[in-house]
């Protein structure tokens, strides 16, 4: 049977105190490649956001902007948090690391460390004086706990403070960053249809009598821009025609084709996006 006899007693609260100061270490080490990572983390997003903007999120820049978000994560997160935290910390070393941090100490407790019961490297009561000699000491500096404690304050800070930054800027923030949040966050979403900006046509496929007029209008969503063409291609042309589009005086863009004889693809294009192509068909109708 175990029997926790005094001189164990001890060296078991020199070991608590030892790996207390490695458990601290270590929270102060996940703690603060938390805020890294999440850090830098916020800045590829918000780079991310603004690639996305100036491609108008086309499904192809989507892909690839979510590539480099989660690859970009998933890097930072290997660097500054798994693989600091995977080094295995011995107990001799967590004692090192308190000797450096309080000279005070005098290898008092490494000494403490190396006079385990049974080690028979001296008699029992020298190795009760080192183990008392080092608790005592320990207790002088309270049992080192200092060490971390400004550490962790600040890596706590700097961590709270990002924290609450991205979310302020998610919430508070311009509706691109939360168009670029739902762009991004989710990898498995189609990547065509998290557009926030599209372009709604009218009348989009019709049939009119041959000879006549049609007018195209269109409405720009998302976003703003005075520079809207109408493209348009007769069935017998090798290329589409171009025309401007005028306001209609309300929140969108009209252009009467004239006097249609043939059958007619069209799109309207406007700030790098376009619309779906549509078909004007021609018909003799009485």
């Amino acid at each position: 049977m175990y029997l926790a006899t005094p001189e164990r007693t001890l060296h078991e609260r020199v070991l608590f105190m030892v790996r207390r100061i490695r458990r601290r270490w270590r929270a102060r080490i996940a703690i603060r490649g938390l805020a890294i990572v999440l850090g830098a983390g916020l800045l590829v997003f918000l780079l991310s956001v603004y690639g996305l903007e100036l491609s108008r999120f086309s499904a192809t820049s989507v892909i690839w902007f979510r590539v480099i978000l989660w690859l970009g994560g998933a890097a930072l997160t290997a660097r500054f948090l798994i693989w600091p935290l995977a080094r295995r910390v011995s107990d001799e070393q967590a004692a090192l690391y308190l000797e450096e941090n309080e000279p005070s100490l005098e290898a008092s407790v490494l000494a403490a460390l190396e006079a385990a019961p049974g080690s028979n490297q001296g008699s029992e009561a020298l190795e009760r004086r080192l183990i008392e000699n080092a608790l005592q000491r320990a207790a002088d500096v309270d049992f080192g706990r200092r060490i971390e404690q400004k550490g962790l304050y600040r890596a706590s800070g700097v961590l709270a403070a990002v924290a609450l930054g991205s979310l302020a800027l998610l919430l508070l923030g311009p509706t691109q960053l939360r168009d670029g949040a739902a762009a991004l966050f989710f990898p498995t979403r189609d990547a065509g249809t998290v557009n926030p900006y599209s372009i709604s046509v009218s009348p989009g496929d019709v049939t009119i009598a041959r000879g006549s007029d049609q007018l195209i209008t269109a409405k720009l969503l998302g976003f703003e821009t005075e520079d809207v063409q109408v493209f348009f291609r007769g069935e017998f042309a090798d290329a589409f025609d171009r025309l401007s589009m005028i306001t209609d005086g309300a929140e969108g863009f009209e252009l009467l084709l004239l006097s249609l004889d043939e059958n007619t693809d069209y799109f309207v294009e406007s700030g790098g996006l376009r619309s779906a192509t549509h078909r004007i068909e021609v018909a003799d109708l009485p």
